[in-house]
């Protein structure tokens, strides 16, 4: 399923220790409410004969046709034991829904991102028969992340550039490419993107430069916080990379 979690829903990777998290798990732990960007879709499923389409988010499960709309809320997938096939199944009072994904690419299809082979059936409680198509699914990279972010909490506690000797840090983000460049405080740093479902995000692969910071300087603290987050959330103009419920870090857009 390597393949199909990179392409479609670039599943996280393994990064540090929790360590630091655990013993400050009680002074930073403040909770991001969640808001209507949690229904933006992170997967979206197309078929023809007749046109149809699924969006999935971190809420709901939506099918719409010219005939039928069923949304219901969101499952965790279930993945088959060899890893190359997804299932998502989910239901609401009238409609139950199953969503298949597999590793096998859709080939009758023209765009830069790959889009894999995809089956659904549904059917009303009462019935008896599953209504079947095909489709292609595609991955939706949330492009409100595509921004310089500057940091302006960590831990918990407001920074300023003095914390840092003269810049604050900052990151970069590419979400289509998957990369991230950026500033740590003192050294430039740059790494991957790994964008699980909904609102997933870990920071992969770090490379740092090795010059010397002054005394004080927080960069360690940040370096930290990149590399424990699992997840972010984007409310009024901010970005808040999160442990869980944990706040590790917030950010501004950079002017």
């Amino acid at each position: 399923m390597k393949i199909l979690y990179t392409a479609i829903a670039i599943l996280a990777l393994t990064l540090g220790s929790p360590s630091m998290a655990q013993k400050n798990a009680k002074s930073d732990s403040v909770k991001v409410p969640s808001d209507k960007s949690r229904e933006i879709a992170f997967l979206t499923v197309r078929g023809e004969a007749p046109s149809w389409k699924i969006e999935i988010s971190p809420l709901y499960i939506t099918y719409v046709s010219d005939s039928i709309t069923i949304k219901s809320s969101y499952q965790a997938p279930v993945m088959s034991s060899d890893g190359k096939i997804r299932v998502y199944k989910s239901q609401n009072p009238e409609y139950e829904i199953e969503v298949t994904v597999t590793d096998q690419k859709c080939t009758d299809r023209l765009l830069d991102l790959p889009e894999y082979v995809t089956s659904v059936k549904y059917r009303k409680i009462d019935a008896q028969e599953y209504v079947t198509q095909k489709g292609c699914a595609l991955a939706v990279p949330d492009n409100r992340l595509n921004f310089v972010w500057k940091l302006r909490e960590v831990k918990g506690q407001a920074v300023t550039p003095e914390d840092f000797g003269m810049e604050l840090p900052y990151i970069d983000l590419h979400v289509r490419k998957y990369i991230f460049t950026g500033f740590a405080g003192c050294n430039p740093i740059k790494g991957n993107l790994v964008m699980e479902e909904g609102t997933g995000l870990e920071f992969s692969n770090l490379v740092i430069s090795k010059m010397t910071c002054i005394e004080g300087n927080k960069e360690s603290i940040f370096l930290e916080a990149l590399k424990l987050a699992d997840k972010y959330e984007i409310r009024n103009e901010k970005l808040y990379l999160l442990k869980g419920n944990t706040v590790l870090a917030v950010f501004t857009k950079a002017t």
